[in-house]
């Protein structure tokens, strides 16, 4: 990841490659003004925005959210992220399988010779 920081000694702007992405780690640098060896640490950050939720005034909006394998497909409401569960109506209509039923077609997909 690469990365604009000040340099501690002259100001300058200087980029640094950080290849590990973990809190609290630290890499040393040259800064490509004054040639000093400064420290880089990683800081993450979670950050929380509330906003406005229209679920609560109308009904879900339920949408399919497609995964590999197919039998984990799920769905999820476009405004909150509220997930459930398909109903074996729902995979008749939309030909998704069962976890069980994914299972049987691949052991027999996989016989040995």
């Amino acid at each position: 990841m690469e990365q604009t920081v000040t340099c501690p000694y002259c100001g300058e702007q200087t980029s640094v490659e950080i290849e590990t992405i973990e809190n609290d780690y630290f890499e040393q640098h040259e800064c490509g003004k004054c040639h000093k060896i400064i420290n880089v640490r990683v800081n993450i950050m979670i950050d929380f925005e509330p906003e406005e939720c229209p679920c609560q005034m109308v009904k879900h909006e339920w949408v399919l959210v497609p995964s590999f394998p197919k039998c984990t497909t799920i769905w999820r409401c476009k405004h909150c992220g509220e997930t459930k569960p398909l109903t074996d109506d729902d995979r008749k209509q939309y030909d998704i399988p069962t976890y069980k039923q994914y299972m049987a077609s691949i052991s027999n997909e996989h016989t040995p010779f």
